[in-house]
């Protein structure tokens, strides 16, 4: 357990410095821009010394534009090192399908999104329904396949090399969470981008305020020792980010459009 520890209100992401932490974009091009503009507004309606733009991971499976939410990510890489991305578990699940999946990793990455993924870069998505229905192995070498015929390189080199977190002053940045009973530069990398229990039950203080998405919510949920930004907003819900500012915080959003992009 940590020794030095910090709470949500005495937390600062340091003098001067601003931080805008985007919650799961799971393919929803049109929602991450609206963010964009959204802090963009907020930027020149409130100058700041520094900022950074952290997104907290998800960008592939459910939503409909994940090749467009990628691309859009890319550029903003290339123009601006103070924007960072993360990895997220359905980000990694598409780096895997690279190489052929073992059955249960194959049944995973189409029921929970790969579909939608494969779809937005152009695969035909009645032969992914088919592929899936199929499930062996002739079925996996043929999606390994697609997604290496589908996926451009640089999309797929963006996804390999992202990182699963980062700090920033009195925050600790991931898409899931932690595991609260070791440190934080000691973490294993599956819990940053997997994790839910024992990390969602905890109360205690951490040595710094996690913000992470990951675990779906109606609304941002504010913890002590956490902040929450996932939304659902593939699912319909709002797009959330959390601002971090000296010790105080405040959210930008984009409202929900009760549309849900994902079936089943």
């Amino acid at each position: 357990m940590p020794t030095n520890t910090v709470t949500l209100g005495k937390a600062s992401p340091g003098k001067d410095m601003r931080v805008y932490a985007i919650g799961d974009v799971h393919g929803c091009r049109w929602e991450m821009g609206v963010i964009l503009d959204l802090i963009e507004q907020d930027l020149s309606a409130s100058p700041m010394g520094d900022h950074c733009i952290i997104f907290l991971g998800d960008y592939c499976d459910r939503g409909p534009d994940v090749c467009g939410v990628i691309d859009r990510l890319m550029g903003l890489r290339a123009q601006d090192e103070r924007v960072v991305c993360l990895l997220g578990n359905h980000d990694d699940k598409l780096r895997k399908a690279h190489k052929v999946l073992d059955p249960r990793d194959f049944a995973m990455f189409l029921r929970y999104g790969g579909a939608a993924t494969l779809a937005s870069y152009g695969a035909d998505a009645r032969e992914l329904q088919r592929l899936e229905l199929q499930g062996d192995e002739k079925a996996r070498k043929r999606v390994r396949d697609i997604v290496r015929d589908v996926v451009p390189k640089a999309h797929f080199e963006f996804i390999k090399n992202l990182p699963r977190s980062v700090e920033v002053g009195d925050y600790f940045f991931c898409h899931a969470g932690v595991d609260p009973d070791r440190k934080l530069h000691k973490q294993d990398g599956e819990d940053l981008i997997w994790i839910r229990e024992p990390f969602l039950s905890h109360k205690k203080p951490l040595a710094k305020v996690v913000i992470h998405g990951h675990t779906r919510q109606t609304r941002v949920d504010v913890r002590d020792n956490r902040i929450n930004v996932d939304t659902s907003c593939c699912y319909g819900g709002a797009l959330s980010c959390v601002v971090l500012e000296k010790k105080k915080y405040r959210f930008l959003q984009v409202p929900a459009r009760q549309q849900h992009w994902l079936a089943g």
